[in-house]
């Protein structure tokens, strides 16, 4: 169930990415604080966020995924996020946290090009970046995954190669704050 949804979110997210990849990218930008009450996050971004969202059916009760999503000057940024039906088991946030990475890779057919564990406070979770596509098509997006109880968090960020070190990748992944 968990590999399933997690693919489910990769795709879906990677969907959303592309599309949003071939909007014109903005000439100049201004960071804002953005909220989601439903959500429980908030986060610093550059662009405003379009909302869509997805229901699947699974075993344990339904699934809402909800998806945030723009393009800024960087690259397209987005928050996606998934609360489960019931709290994953004591020894579960590993597993969920490589089927979140292992969704994203083989969902994009990416590579992977770095992966590290990470918290953000008591929570747990994975810091990695992979490359989709080459030369000029290549596409390098850089994700935080995050397990906060039985919600699921996934930040990212696809941009260029030349663009994937811009100082604005790390201010959006490190501005991000469930609540």
């Amino acid at each position: 169930m968990i590999r399933k949804t997690a693919l489910l979110f990769a795709v879906t997210t990677v969907l959303t990415l592309t599309t949003a990849a071939q909007t014109p990218q903005p000439q100049k930008q201004t960071w804002t604080t953005y909220t989601s009450a439903k959500a429980k996050f908030s986060v610093l971004t550059p662009c405003e966020f379009v909302v869509t969202s997805e229901s699947m059916k699974l075993s344990a009760g339904d699934l809402e995924q909800i998806f945030h999503g723009c393009r800024g000057i960087a690259g397209y940024y987005t928050v996606a996020f998934s609360e489960f039906p019931t709290m994953p088991p004591a020894n579960g946030s590993k597993a969920m946290l490589d089927n979140f990475r292992n969704g994203i890779v083989e969902g994009t057919k990416s590579k992977l090009l770095s992966e590290k564990q990470i918290t953000l406070g008591t929570n747990p979770g994975r810091e990695f970046t992979v490359v989709q596509g080459s030369g000029a098509q290549e596409l390098l997006f850089k994700w935080r995954a995050y397990l906060v109880g039985k919600r699921v968090y996934g930040l990212g960020v696809g941009s260029s190669r030349s663009n994937a070190a811009s100082p604005d990748v790390d201010k959006f992944l490190t501005s991000f704050k469930p609540q």
